[in-house]
């Protein structure tokens, strides 16, 4: 982005998505901006993620920008928030879920995962994570039944019959994930993505129920995105949007969650809202499986992590560390 030598540098989220060692890079590149006459903008929705060499800070709230001299730690708090703890939970045992046995994945002739073995069972909480192309969104991908295994490994699934189609199973998992929040159709309101979503559908097939606009509005409600259900997806801005994205994966009451990176380019307040949603649902007995960078974004509870390395289980297994506190500084 500096190779052409630009006039303006504009930088929005630029860290979302990558991994630690990545993102230290990243900063470390930005910190060399202070010994630059470039002017610069930098868009974060986290606190620890502004780099060393900001001289103004910039709020925008409800339309209205507030701006002044950068100090660290000195941001203007908009809310304050609690410890977050993530601690292992040793719960019953409770019938498989999903059970993959020496199972290798393959795109575009070559290899995503390597002789994966793990069972997930009812009420179990998994954390997946691992460098950039560890195979994470692969992984996650492979369980809701987008990639194959191949001949030589075995994926089974509770709810998915012998001879019968994958959308048995699909029909009981809720999906987020970056790539589904990108093919929605952008005509379609905030209500309908969730009433398609209720439908096992991506598009809209048909006039909404009554029933079905109760339940849509009562899950909108419920990720804080009610006053959102008359605007079609494509006006909503990613952090809207990725409530509705929530949202549409809820309103079936899933027995088990997918969530890939559920919370990149939320704001503070917004992430705060939706990880007290999953915690909730953890301590419900949900199954869910959440791939992450972020330590902090751990849902309380989570039993169970699986560390990929180059597509290959680097530890598959119960929490190794113990509980973690993070007080979050809001901007």
């Amino acid at each position: 982005m500096l190779a052409w030598r630009p006039a303006l540098l504009l930088l929005d989220e630029p860290l979302n998505g990558l991994d630690a060692a990545h993102r230290a890079r990243v900063m470390a590149a930005l910190g060399t901006l202070s010994r630059s006459k470039l002017p610069w903008v930098y868009a974060s929705h986290r606190p620890e993620e502004v780099p060393a060499a900001v001289t103004h800070w910039a709020r925008l709230e409800r339309g209205r920008l507030r701006i002044g001299t950068w100090r660290r730690r000195t941001l203007p708090r908009a809310h304050s928030a609690e410890p977050r703890v993530v601690k292992a939970v040793r719960r019953p045992v409770h019938p498989t879920l999903i059970e993959l046995r020496t199972a290798s994945v393959w795109r575009s002739g070559r290899p995503v995962l390597h002789r994966l073995t793990l069972r997930i069972r009812r009420g179990e909480c998994w954390v997946v994570h691992g460098a950039n192309g560890s195979g994470k969104s692969s992984f996650l991908a492979t369980l809701f039944g987008e990639h194959g295994v191949a001949s030589d490994g075995s994926l089974w699934r509770r709810f998915q019959a012998p001879g019968m189609p994958l959308s048995e199973f699909q029909d009981r998992v809720g999906w987020v994930a970056p790539e589904l929040q990108a093919t929605l159709p952008r005509q379609l309101t905030a209500l309908e993505c969730v009433v398609a979503g209720l439908r096992g559908a991506y598009n809209l097939d048909g006039a909404v129920g009554a029933s079905e606009r109760r339940a849509a509005l009562r899950t909108l409600s419920q990720v804080g995105a009610r006053r959102y259900a008359g605007y079609r997806f494509g006006e909503l801005s990613y952090g809207q949007g990725r409530r509705v994205l929530f949202a549409r994966a809820l309103v079936r009451h899933p027995d088990i969650v997918l969530l890939d990176e559920p919370y990149t380019g939320l704001d503070a307040l917004t992430r705060r809202r939706l990880r007290a949603l999953i915690d909730n649902l953890v301590g419900a007995g949900r199954t869910i499986v959440m791939a992450t960078h972020h330590r902090d974004d751990w849902p309380r509870g989570t039993g169970c992590e699986l560390e990929l390395a180059a597509g290959r289980p680097r530890y598959c297994g119960p929490v190794r560390r113990g509980p973690t506190v993070r007080q979050e500084d809001l901007p």
